[in-house]
């Protein structure tokens, strides 16, 4: 597929920014197939969640009081991840808000609507009932697409805004009721979820201090946005009740989101997954981010080179997936192997679907996808 896609053309119309802006877009275009294809490898029959705590067993010794929780998710590209999410947190959510645009960040660029196509695929049958999908339209055009993040903070709002509208015609979801905030590859180990059904927060939000996984699960990198006194963790997603999460939105120019951690109130366990190494999943990432648009240029002319006439097998595939996953700078943010949970502590967590599926998704540990080939292995740093 990627082999048909016409590099020259594409590299010759670099100095053209509206030129680049198609390619950009047929390129999207091109791997939208890839993006939506489900892993080759089916998930073991045997793999089940392990238990929750019984109720009488969960201790909120402090704040004693049931929630009823929802998650809203903002998807990309990202399918795979999706799957895991909801496989983890099936049994203690209630309702999935699967949030998606119909433009990427990076300026103007279309995106196909995930979640039209994948909620047919047999592998999200078991949740499909649960999911509400709300779908960010082509209002956000109004915003200037030269100002960094402008469509980030305007999706922000507008999720936040199509979900009262939604709640205030269904009249599902009461003040007291739980809502999260995350994207799809940021994960919370069910456990605090379920903790946090049945026991009333401390304060307006809290945050699920999460270990940052790069790429794959044999490192461990150190984020910008940890909970307190706890550096190795990202401080998403963020859950809020109804009441506070509507205080929050009606107190000014702001909208209930992730916290990134300045909650002040936290739970640890889970886990970001950034990242995915499935090679059409990093091009559509590196095409599409807010910050992408001269990466986006780079990576034409980077993949022109490696398709040439005759040249776009397994091994040219191998080769793209080693491009695309290139090892981190700043190593000292970093930390591997066995030293991952020492390092990160109770904020580790792999969700249990993907513990034991690691043929499903295998470029999370360090092998080549079952959709693109075989490639050789890198040697760490």
């Amino acid at each position: 597929m990627m082999g048909k896609f016409p590099w020259a053309d594409a590299v010759a119309a670099l100095n053209d920014t509206g030129n680049t802006s198609h390619y950009t877009q047929l390129l999207l275009d091109q791997l939208s197939t890839s993006l939506i294809q489900e892993p080759i490898v089916a998930p073991r029959p045997g793999c089940h969640p392990p238990p929750l705590m019984q109720a009488a067993d969960i201790q909120c010794s402090k704040y004693p009081h049931a929630c009823t929780p929802k998650e809203r998710r903002e998807i990309g590209f990202d399918a795979d991840m999706l799957e895991v999410l909801l496989h983890e947190l099936d049994d203690v959510v209630d309702k999935f808000f699967v949030i998606e645009s119909t433009r990427t960040h990076n300026k103007d660029a279309r995106k196909i609507l995930m979640w039209d196509r994948l909620k047919y695929q047999p592998r999200f049958d078991f949740v499909k009932d649960k999911v509400v999908h709300l779908v960010l339209d082509d209002s956000e055009a109004l915003v200037n697409p030269e100002v960094l993040f402008a469509r980030e903070n305007l999706q922000e709002k507008a999720r936040w805004d199509s979900f009262l509208s939604w709640n205030k015609h269904s009249k599902y979801f009461g003040p007291e009721d739980l809502v999260g905030f995350g994207d799809t590859d940021e994960i919370p180990a069910r456990s605090n979820v379920q903790l946090l059904r049945h026991c009333e927060m401390a304060g307006a939000s809290v945050d699920i201090g999460s270990w940052f996984a790069p790429t794959r699960l044999d490192e461990a990198f150190r984020p910008d946005w940890p909970v307190p006194g706890h550096p190795w963790t990202l401080g998403d997603p963020t859950y809020w009740t109804v009441a506070s999460a509507t205080e929050y939105g009606n107190a000014g120019n702001q909208y209930p989101s992730r916290m990134r951690g300045k909650s002040g109130k936290f739970l640890l366990g889970g886990i970001h997954m950034t990242d995915n190494g499935y090679f059409p999943m990093r091009m559509a990432k590196l095409v599409a981010c807010t910050e992408c648009s001269d990466r986006a240029v780079r990576l034409i002319q980077d993949m022109a080179s490696y398709f040439q006439e005759g040249n776009a097998g397994k091994e040219v595939l191998s080769q793209l997936d080693l491009y695309l996953n290139p090892v981190w700078p700043d190593r000292k943010r970093f930390v591997e192997g066995d030293m991952i949970e020492p390092t990160v502590g109770a904020a580790y967590h792999i969700p249990w679907f993907l513990k034991c599926n690691p043929d499903r998704y295998a470029s999370w540990y360090r092998k080549i996808d079952s959709r693109v080939g075989q490639r050789r292995r890198r040697s760490l740093m």
